[in-house]
């Protein structure tokens, strides 16, 4: 079966406000601008096919902009969710641990993930590889993921690393590909 006609879901991790807005302790990630008009091509591109399209929110009641109820907690307001479209709350990097994700995904028939969003190397990569293992196949995407400099590494060179070996890991009869987002396929899924 090709990508084109696997029933498919747009993942969208983490793009909070929280997490692309400048605030006093927090810079914006790298490539912010690039990464949110990504995202929303995906997000059209999805739309327009009928796939599948999933936000989820990471609530971390330590830091209180991640905090339901606080603005900046919701998805950013340049990529936000239309109605009808689903939105997962997580206390966990993976994005499948104690949510429903997992079943929802498998009620509207979706084979294949489209994982976007942030923080590579936490929650992207984190969902990215529980998919996998979960039986999807995954499309990583690219250009639409992105984080901070870590101490170790410049966030240039985490995204890079990301995009070299999640489509490298071997899966469980299903694999982890990368697209940058333009070249991204959809399929209706219900």
């Amino acid at each position: 079966m090709s990508e084109q006609s696997k029933p498919t879901a747009l993942v969208v991790i983490d793009v909070q406000g929280a997490m692309m807005d400048d605030y006093p302790d927090d810079p914006s990630p790298f490539r912010k601008d690039e990464v949110l008009a990504n995202i929303g091509t995906m997000l059209a591109n999805a739309r327009a096919a009928g796939s599948k399209v999933i936000f989820v929110r990471h609530v971390e009641s330590k830091y209180p902009l991640m905090s339901p109820g606080n603005p900046a907690f919701e998805v950013h307001p340049a990529i936000a969710p239309i109605e009808g479209e689903t939105v997962i709350d997580k206390t966990a990097c993976d994005s499948f641990c104690a949510t429903d994700l997992e079943p929802i995904l498998r009620e509207a028939g979706v084979t294949h993930l489209v994982t976007c969003g942030m923080q590579t190397d936490f929650c992207v990569d984190s969902a990215t590889r529980s998919a996998m293992h979960r039986g999807f196949n995954v499309t990583l995407a690219t250009d639409a993921h992105s984080t901070w400099d870590n101490g170790v590494l410049t966030a240039d060179l985490i995204i890079a690393h990301h995009n070299k070996i999640l489509p490298n890991l071997p899966g469980p009869g299903t694999d982890i590909s990368g697209k940058e987002s333009a070249e991204i396929e959809f399929a209706p899924a219900g």
